[in-house]
C-alpha cells in the first residue's frame, strides 16, 4: 500500500509539479487508480470526455480517424498526462488512446479536476504547458500530413502531363499516317493495296479535290 502512494505520488509530482504538501495529500484522497491491459482501448474518439487521465505506468497511444484510415498522433508514457483538453472544454474525445502495455492510470474526474485547478495555480499552469506541446505535436502532425498530400498531387499533375502528351503524339501519328495513306492512294495505287494488305488501321482517308477543266467554245 505504501508503495503504491508513493508511485501515486511520483506519477502526480512528474505531470502536475511541485505541489504543497497538503494539496498533494488531498488530490491522493480523491483519485481513482485503473489498470488497462495491453492492447485495450482506454477510451475512444467522440466519446464523452469527463475523465483526466495522469499514467503511474505504461505507455499509451493516440490516433485519430482520418479518411478510411487511422492517424497515428503520437505516444506518452509515466508522468505524462491527457485527456485535458476535453474535459476543460467539455467537448467530445478527439482522439482514441490505446494501452501500448499494461498501464496503471490515476484518473480524476471534472469536478475534481476543477476544484485543483482553482486552489493551485501551479497545477494549471502544468496543464497549460500539456495542452501547448499537444497542439504543437497537433500542428506538426497536420503540415506533415498537407506535405504528404501536397507531394502526391504534385506525383498525379505529372503523371496527367505525361499522359496528355502521349496523347498528343499518338493523334498526331494518326494524322500523319492518315496523309499518308491518302498520298499513296492517290499516287501509287499498288502500294495502297500493299498497305491495306498488312491489316493496318483503316486510318479515313479524306477525298482530294480534283481541279475542274473547263471547255472554251
Amino acid at each position: 500500500m505504501i508503495e503504491l502512494s508513493s508511485s501515486i505520488r511520483s506519477a502526480l509530482e512528474l505531470a502536475l509539479g511541485a505541489l504543497p504538501e497538503d494539496a498533494l495529500t488531498a488530490l491522493m484522497n480523491v483519485v481513482v487508480t485503473r489498470t488497462y491491459p495491453a492492447d485495450s482501448i482506454i477510451c475512444r474518439e467522440g466519446q464523452p470526455a469527463d475523465i483526466f487521465y495522469i499514467i503511474q505506468e505504461g505507455q499509451v497511444a493516440f490516433t485519430k480517424r482520418m479518411a478510411d484510415s487511422d492517424q497515428f498522433l503520437g505516444m506518452k508514457t509515466t508522468g505524462e498526462f491527457f485527456g485535458e483538453l476535453g474535459v476543460l472544454d467539455r467537448a467530445p474525445r478527439a482522439a482514441t488512446v490505446h494501452a501500448i502495455s499494461d498501464c496503471q492510470l490515476i484518473e480524476i474526474d471534472e469536478t475534481t479536476l476543477d476544484e485543483i485547478l482553482t486552489r493551485n495555480p501551479s497545477v494549471a499552469r502544468a496543464i497549460m504547458r500539456g495542452i501547448t506541446r499537444t497542439v504543437r505535436d497537433t500542428d506538426r502532425i497536420t503540415i506533415a500530413e498537407l506535405q504528404l498530400k501536397n507531394s502526391e498531387l504534385a506525383r498525379t499533375l505529372e503523371n496527367l502531363r505525361a499522359a496528355q502528351a502521349e496523347l498528343l503524339l499518338r493523334e498526331r501519328l494518326k494524322r500523319d499516317l492518315e496523309i499518308a495513306a491518302q498520298v499513296i492512294k492517290i499516287f501509287y495505287p499498288p502500294l495502297f493495296q500493299t498497305y491495306r494488305a498488312l491489316n493496318l488501321p483503316p486510318w479515313p482517308v479524306r477525298p482530294v479535290r480534283l481541279a475542274a477543266t473547263c471547255t472554251t467554245l
